[in-house]
């Protein structure tokens, strides 16, 4: 997963799923993987480092 190679309404949808997944997910499930590329792409919205930000 790249976010700078994705549309900012991509990560949108890619994080409302992540939401999705662990609200849903059992409490013994493994998240660390799916919390970290979460991490990954709110850093890059936060950062303007995706495809159609318009300051970079």
């Amino acid at each position: 997963m790249n976010p700078s190679q994705m549309t900012y309404s991509q990560i949108q949808q890619l994080l409302y799923e992540f939401d999705i997944c662990t609200r849903h997910a059992s409490e013994d499930e493994d998240l660390s993987e799916l919390e970290d590329e979460k991490a990954q792409l709110e850093d890059a919205l936060a950062n303007g480092n995706y495809l159609d930000c318009e300051y970079q």
